[in-house]
């Protein structure tokens, strides 16, 4: 999966783009498949934070590189594999506005705990890779994300899980997606929140959880949006994405 990654701020010097290449590591074949033990970074509605499970052990390979090309850096995260069995968009809205006591389960799109817990962890295990680094330096610098203080997290009970009402938003087409027409793709924008405070405005799009698109849950663009500086932003797009062979993919197994 390529992905180009984009960081704009009211200060033009500031605006950088890079492009990621995000390709899973088949197994070795002398070597059995393991397991770990993983925890959820940050939960999201009765899936909280810190909650452990266990998984197969799958590798990702990132590759950062600028605007012109040029490789930056690469490294290899250790994620959990899982059955792409729904979108980051079906997980979020089974389970954000479900009864933290309520074992919630979709008969429709098969959204099961573990599923969202292992992709959160995925996720979030990607983004603090060593090959995201200069991303994530610009992404503080140009401000994006709106920091909630002390005071805001203490008098929300130290809870904190990430908090979003996405609608069901509205089909779009995504001309640059070769297989849009067969599979529809929904548009939809809602704020995030973090101990009741307001990190940012998102937009996302997002398609199936299809392999290789599992990766991110089916999302296909993400932007978030500084809630008081909206010319400060982070827009990740999905360029290009294949799956060349069935045992190289995490989701194949």
């Amino acid at each position: 999966m390529l992905l180009g990654i984009k960081v704009q701020s009211d200060q033009p010097a500031d605006n950088s783009v890079w492009f990621v290449r995000l390709s899973t590591l088949a197994p070795k074949a002398d070597q059995p498949i393991k397991t770990d033990e993983f925890k959820v970074p940050l939960g999201v509605g009765n899936v909280k934070t810190g909650t452990s499970f266990r998984a197969p052990l799958g590798r990702i390979l990132l590759e950062t590189y600028d605007c012109d090309g040029n490789m930056l850096r690469s490294s290899v995260r250790t994620v959990p594999q899982f059955q792409p069995n729904a979108s980051l968009l079906d997980l979020w809205r089974t389970f954000a506005a479900s009864n933290p006591t309520e074992d919630v389960t979709s008969a429709s799109t098969g959204v099961t705990r573990e599923t969202v817990a292992a992709l959160l962890t995925t996720i979030q295990g990607m983004g603090c890779s060593r090959a995201i680094a200069p991303i994530r330096l610009a992404v503080r610098a140009a401000d994006v994300v709106k920091k909630p203080t002390v005071l805001d997290v203490l008098l929300n009970g130290l809870r904190l899980n990430l908090e979003a009402e996405p609608s069901d938003g509205e089909v779009v087409k995504m001309p640059w997606s070769l297989d849009a027409a067969l599979c529809p793709r929904r548009e939809t924008q809602f704020p995030v929140l973090l101990a009741g405070q307001k990190l940012f405005d998102c937009r996302m799009v997002v398609g199936p959880a299809n392999p290789p698109y599992n990766l991110l849950g089916g999302v296909l663009l993400f932007e978030a949006v500084h809630p008081d500086k909206p010319s400060n932003r982070l827009t990740i797009r999905v360029l290009a994405a294949k799956r060349l062979c069935k045992d190289a993919t995490l989701a194949s197994r």
